[in-house]
Protein backbone atom coordinates (compact mmCIF):
# COMPACT_ATOMS: atom_id res chain seq x y z
CA UNK A 1 0.00 0.00 0.00
CA UNK A 2 1.34 3.31 -0.94
CA UNK A 3 0.40 6.09 1.35
CA UNK A 4 1.75 9.93 0.43
CA UNK A 5 4.36 11.64 2.25
CA UNK A 6 3.91 13.57 5.32
CA UNK A 7 3.83 17.43 5.63
CA UNK A 8 4.10 19.04 8.95
CA UNK A 9 3.19 22.30 9.81
CA UNK A 10 4.51 23.74 13.05
CA UNK A 11 2.32 26.36 15.14
CA UNK A 12 2.17 27.28 19.10
CA UNK A 13 -0.56 24.84 20.67
CA UNK A 14 -3.32 26.41 23.05
CA UNK A 15 -2.56 25.24 26.02
CA UNK A 16 0.91 25.25 27.97
CA UNK A 17 3.22 22.62 29.32
CA UNK A 18 1.10 19.90 27.30
CA UNK A 19 2.03 17.58 24.22
CA UNK A 20 -0.47 17.54 21.64
CA UNK A 21 0.09 16.29 18.24
CA UNK A 22 -2.96 16.17 16.05
CA UNK A 23 -2.90 14.29 12.75
CA UNK A 24 -5.03 13.91 10.20
CA UNK A 25 -4.31 11.27 7.28
CA UNK A 26 -5.21 11.14 4.04
CA UNK A 27 -5.00 8.43 2.33
CA UNK A 28 -5.77 6.23 -0.48
CA UNK A 29 -7.08 2.55 -0.94
CA UNK A 30 -9.75 3.02 1.74
CA UNK A 31 -7.81 4.63 4.56
CA UNK A 32 -10.51 6.60 6.90
CA UNK A 33 -10.18 10.35 5.59
CA UNK A 34 -10.09 12.93 8.71
CA UNK A 35 -9.18 16.64 8.28
CA UNK A 36 -8.90 19.63 10.26
CA UNK A 37 -8.59 21.89 8.38
CA UNK A 38 -9.70 22.40 4.59
CA UNK A 39 -5.97 24.42 4.05
CA UNK A 40 -4.30 21.47 5.00
CA UNK A 41 -5.71 17.85 3.61
CA UNK A 42 -3.05 15.46 3.57
CA UNK A 43 -1.98 15.18 7.26
CA UNK A 44 -1.18 18.31 9.90
CA UNK A 45 1.40 17.74 12.50
CA UNK A 46 1.67 20.20 15.58
CA UNK A 47 5.00 19.56 17.27
CA UNK A 48 5.41 20.65 20.92
CA UNK A 49 8.51 21.20 22.93
CA UNK A 50 8.36 18.57 25.40
CA UNK A 51 9.68 19.16 29.10
CA UNK A 52 11.40 15.71 30.63
CA UNK A 53 8.52 13.82 32.37
CA UNK A 54 5.56 15.04 30.74
CA UNK A 55 3.04 13.53 28.69
CA UNK A 56 2.59 13.36 25.01
CA UNK A 57 -1.03 13.06 23.48
CA UNK A 58 -1.42 11.80 20.16
CA UNK A 59 -4.63 12.36 18.04
CA UNK A 60 -5.60 10.91 14.90
CA UNK A 61 -8.48 12.71 13.52
CA UNK A 62 -11.33 10.68 11.64
CA UNK A 63 -9.66 7.49 12.28
CA UNK A 64 -12.53 5.14 13.57
CA UNK A 65 -10.35 1.80 13.65
CA UNK A 66 -7.36 2.62 16.05
CA UNK A 67 -6.45 -1.06 16.15
CA UNK A 68 -4.92 -0.38 12.97
CA UNK A 69 -2.43 2.39 14.19
CA UNK A 70 0.64 1.99 16.58
CA UNK A 71 3.39 4.11 17.56
CA UNK A 72 6.85 3.36 18.55
CA UNK A 73 9.03 5.69 20.87
CA UNK A 74 12.60 4.39 22.66
CA UNK A 75 12.25 1.14 21.19
CA UNK A 76 8.72 0.82 22.80
CA UNK A 77 5.38 0.70 21.28
CA UNK A 78 2.24 2.52 21.96
CA UNK A 79 -1.22 1.46 21.45
CA UNK A 80 -4.22 3.82 19.86
CA UNK A 81 -7.55 3.98 21.99
CA UNK A 82 -10.77 5.27 20.36
CA UNK A 83 -11.45 8.45 22.60
CA UNK A 84 -15.76 8.90 21.47
CA UNK A 85 -14.53 11.87 19.08
CA UNK A 86 -14.36 10.33 15.54
CA UNK A 87 -10.55 10.13 16.46
CA UNK A 88 -8.26 8.25 18.10
CA UNK A 89 -5.30 9.11 20.65
CA UNK A 90 -2.31 7.46 22.37
CA UNK A 91 -0.49 9.02 25.25
CA UNK A 92 3.75 8.66 26.16
CA UNK A 93 5.36 9.28 28.91
CA UNK A 94 8.44 11.15 28.80
CA UNK A 95 11.03 9.82 30.82
CA UNK A 96 12.29 12.17 33.96
CA UNK A 97 15.78 11.71 32.95
CA UNK A 98 15.64 12.44 29.42
CA UNK A 99 18.15 13.86 27.71
CA UNK A 100 17.55 16.94 25.45
CA UNK A 101 17.56 17.31 22.12
CA UNK A 102 15.47 15.87 19.13
CA UNK A 103 13.51 13.11 19.25
CA UNK A 104 11.92 10.78 16.40
CA UNK A 105 8.64 8.93 16.62
CA UNK A 106 7.39 6.23 14.41
CA UNK A 107 3.79 6.47 13.58
CA UNK A 108 2.63 3.10 11.91
CA UNK A 109 -0.88 1.83 9.58
CA UNK A 110 -1.29 -2.05 9.60
CA UNK A 111 -2.58 -2.26 5.63
CA UNK A 112 -3.15 -5.37 3.75
CA UNK A 113 -1.04 -7.95 4.10
CA UNK A 114 0.45 -7.51 7.11
CA UNK A 115 2.56 -4.37 5.30
CA UNK A 116 3.69 -1.57 7.37
CA UNK A 117 3.27 2.56 6.66
CA UNK A 118 5.31 4.62 8.73
CA UNK A 119 4.72 8.46 9.44
CA UNK A 120 7.92 10.09 10.99
CA UNK A 121 7.11 12.68 13.84
CA UNK A 122 9.78 14.78 15.70
CA UNK A 123 9.57 16.37 18.90
CA UNK A 124 12.16 18.06 20.93
CA UNK A 125 13.20 17.40 24.38
CA UNK A 126 14.10 20.72 26.57
CA UNK A 127 16.11 21.24 29.27
CA UNK A 128 14.90 21.32 32.45
CA UNK A 129 16.58 21.68 36.10
CA UNK A 130 15.14 19.91 38.61
CA UNK A 131 16.06 20.79 42.15
CA UNK A 132 18.23 18.79 44.69
CA UNK A 133 17.11 16.43 47.61
CA UNK A 134 19.19 15.38 50.48
CA UNK A 135 16.92 12.90 52.83
CA UNK A 136 17.92 10.69 55.58
CA UNK A 137 16.12 8.06 57.50
CA UNK A 138 15.84 7.35 61.27
CA UNK A 139 17.59 3.95 62.61
CA UNK A 140 13.98 2.25 62.68
CA UNK A 141 12.80 3.36 59.01
CA UNK A 142 16.68 2.30 58.08
CA UNK A 143 16.23 -1.41 58.97
CA UNK A 144 12.84 -1.61 56.49
CA UNK A 145 15.89 -2.11 53.71
CA UNK A 146 16.34 -5.42 55.23
CA UNK A 147 12.94 -6.93 55.30
CA UNK A 148 13.07 -10.08 53.13
CA UNK A 149 9.53 -8.77 51.35
CA UNK A 150 10.80 -5.68 50.00
CA UNK A 151 11.53 -7.32 46.68
CA UNK A 152 8.78 -9.05 46.59
CA UNK A 153 7.14 -5.76 47.18
CA UNK A 154 9.30 -4.35 44.39
CA UNK A 155 8.22 -7.17 42.09
CA UNK A 156 4.31 -6.61 42.74
CA UNK A 157 4.89 -3.04 41.71
CA UNK A 158 6.26 -3.31 38.73
CA UNK A 159 4.31 -6.11 37.27
CA UNK A 160 1.19 -3.42 38.50
CA UNK A 161 2.98 -0.28 36.55
CA UNK A 162 3.04 -2.21 33.56
CA UNK A 163 -0.94 -3.16 33.69
CA UNK A 164 -2.91 -1.59 30.84
CA UNK A 165 -6.81 -1.85 30.22
CA UNK A 166 -8.28 -0.92 27.09
CA UNK A 167 -11.34 0.70 28.07
CA UNK A 168 -11.07 4.25 29.11
CA UNK A 169 -12.04 4.43 33.32
CA UNK A 170 -11.45 8.49 33.24
CA UNK A 171 -13.57 11.37 33.01
CA UNK A 172 -11.90 14.95 32.96
CA UNK A 173 -8.85 16.52 33.95
CA UNK A 174 -7.70 15.06 37.30
CA UNK A 175 -7.93 16.53 40.84
CA UNK A 176 -5.78 16.82 43.90
CA UNK A 177 -5.81 14.13 46.08
CA UNK A 178 -6.30 16.82 49.15
CA UNK A 179 -5.33 20.03 50.28
CA UNK A 180 -1.84 20.28 51.85
CA UNK A 181 1.61 21.72 51.43
CA UNK A 182 3.87 20.49 48.44
CA UNK A 183 7.66 19.76 50.15
CA UNK A 184 8.67 17.43 47.45
CA UNK A 185 7.87 18.39 43.63
CA UNK A 186 7.97 15.61 41.08
CA UNK A 187 11.55 15.23 39.12
CA UNK A 188 13.76 16.12 42.13
CA UNK A 189 17.11 14.61 41.89
CA UNK A 190 17.13 12.74 45.50
CA UNK A 191 20.05 11.48 47.67
CA UNK A 192 19.34 8.74 50.19
CA UNK A 193 21.45 8.81 53.39
CA UNK A 194 24.52 10.62 51.45
CA UNK A 195 24.92 8.25 49.01
CA UNK A 196 25.73 10.27 46.27
CA UNK A 197 26.96 7.15 44.19
CA UNK A 198 23.03 6.10 43.88
CA UNK A 199 21.04 9.28 43.04
CA UNK A 200 17.37 9.16 42.45
CA UNK A 201 14.78 10.84 40.68
CA UNK A 202 11.31 11.71 42.56
CA UNK A 203 8.67 9.81 40.74
CA UNK A 204 5.92 11.75 42.14
CA UNK A 205 5.07 14.78 44.74
CA UNK A 206 4.68 14.33 47.95
CA UNK A 207 1.79 16.47 49.94
CA UNK A 208 2.25 17.61 53.69
CA UNK A 209 -1.01 17.23 55.49
CA UNK A 210 -1.92 16.07 59.26
CA UNK A 211 -2.31 12.50 59.75
CA UNK A 212 -5.64 11.29 59.21
CA UNK A 213 -6.30 13.67 56.37
CA UNK A 214 -8.74 12.34 53.57
CA UNK A 215 -7.35 11.23 50.15
CA UNK A 216 -9.30 11.18 47.11
CA UNK A 217 -9.28 9.00 44.23
CA UNK A 218 -7.76 11.86 41.44
CA UNK A 219 -9.74 10.50 38.72
CA UNK A 220 -12.26 8.08 38.04
CA UNK A 221 -11.27 3.93 37.68
CA UNK A 222 -10.63 0.55 39.02
CA UNK A 223 -8.36 -0.48 42.03
CA UNK A 224 -5.96 -2.50 41.29
CA UNK A 225 -3.58 -2.94 44.13
CA UNK A 226 -4.75 -2.29 47.67
CA UNK A 227 -1.32 -3.52 49.98
CA UNK A 228 0.45 -3.03 53.02
CA UNK A 229 4.06 -2.85 51.64
CA UNK A 230 7.02 -2.52 53.38
CA UNK A 231 8.75 0.70 51.61
CA UNK A 232 5.85 2.40 50.31
CA UNK A 233 3.63 1.67 53.45
CA UNK A 234 -0.01 1.43 52.40
CA UNK A 235 -0.29 1.57 49.46
CA UNK A 236 -3.69 2.13 46.26
CA UNK A 237 -2.96 1.77 42.23
CA UNK A 238 -5.92 3.17 40.68
CA UNK A 239 -6.40 1.98 36.80
CA UNK A 240 -7.71 5.05 34.94
CA UNK A 241 -7.43 2.71 31.76
CA UNK A 242 -5.17 2.63 29.24
CA UNK A 243 -2.09 2.58 30.29
CA UNK A 244 -2.69 5.80 32.99
CA UNK A 245 -2.30 4.94 36.86
CA UNK A 246 -2.40 6.80 39.77
CA UNK A 247 -0.42 5.68 42.73
CA UNK A 248 -0.78 6.71 46.50
CA UNK A 249 1.79 6.13 49.00
CA UNK A 250 2.63 6.24 52.79
CA UNK A 251 -0.86 6.32 53.76
CA UNK A 252 -2.49 5.73 57.66
CA UNK A 253 -5.54 3.29 56.06
CA UNK A 254 -6.71 2.14 52.81
CA UNK A 255 -10.83 2.52 52.35
CA UNK A 256 -11.08 0.61 49.20
CA UNK A 257 -10.98 -3.09 48.12
CA UNK A 258 -8.89 -4.19 44.74
CA UNK A 259 -11.27 -4.74 42.06
CA UNK A 260 -13.90 -2.17 43.32
CA UNK A 261 -14.80 0.94 40.82
CA UNK A 262 -14.55 3.98 42.05
CA UNK A 263 -15.64 7.55 41.28
CA UNK A 264 -13.67 10.44 41.31
CA UNK A 265 -12.92 12.43 44.63
CA UNK A 266 -14.07 8.71 46.14
CA UNK A 267 -12.22 8.87 49.59
CA UNK A 268 -9.19 6.11 49.30
CA UNK A 269 -7.69 6.38 52.67
CA UNK A 270 -6.18 8.53 54.65
CA UNK A 271 -2.54 10.10 55.01
CA UNK A 272 0.19 8.66 57.31
CA UNK A 273 3.61 8.14 57.18
CA UNK A 274 3.43 3.85 56.85
CA UNK A 275 6.89 2.83 55.40
CA UNK A 276 9.99 4.52 54.24
CA UNK A 277 8.43 8.04 55.07
CA UNK A 278 9.94 11.05 57.70
CA UNK A 279 6.84 12.33 58.40
CA UNK A 280 3.25 12.49 58.04
CA UNK A 281 2.63 12.81 54.06
CA UNK A 282 1.15 11.70 51.03
CA UNK A 283 3.31 10.14 47.72
CA UNK A 284 0.90 10.68 44.64
CA UNK A 285 1.82 9.34 41.39
CA UNK A 286 0.50 9.40 38.04
CA UNK A 287 2.21 6.64 35.40
CA UNK A 288 1.84 6.60 31.76
CA UNK A 289 2.73 3.09 30.30
CA UNK A 290 4.95 2.41 33.52
CA UNK A 291 6.56 5.70 33.07
CA UNK A 292 6.52 8.15 36.21
CA UNK A 293 5.29 11.85 34.71
CA UNK A 294 4.11 15.34 36.19
CA UNK A 295 0.73 14.02 37.57
CA UNK A 296 0.55 18.28 37.60
CA UNK A 297 -0.48 18.49 33.87
CA UNK A 298 -3.22 15.83 34.29
CA UNK A 299 -4.57 18.18 36.29
CA UNK A 300 -4.20 21.22 34.62
CA UNK A 301 -5.80 19.38 30.81
CA UNK A 302 -7.75 16.56 29.98
CA UNK A 303 -5.57 13.74 28.40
Amino acid sequence: MHMRPITQYTQNLPVRHIGVVLISIAATAGVCVGFLSPAYRDCVVREDIMPPGSTLCIELDGISNSEKFFCTYNDKEYHFYPNGKNSCSGLIGIPVDEQPGSRHIGLAYKGFWRSLSWFPITIFIKSKQFKNEHISFSRKKNKLYARPEVSDDVHALHQTYGYESKNRLRRGPCIWPLEGRITSPFGAHRIYNHRYDDPRYHTGIDIAAAEGTAVKATNSGRVILAQDLVLPGKTVVIDHGQGVLSIYKHLATISVQEGAMIAQGTVIGTVGSSGLATGAHLHWEMRVHAIPVNPIQWIEHEL
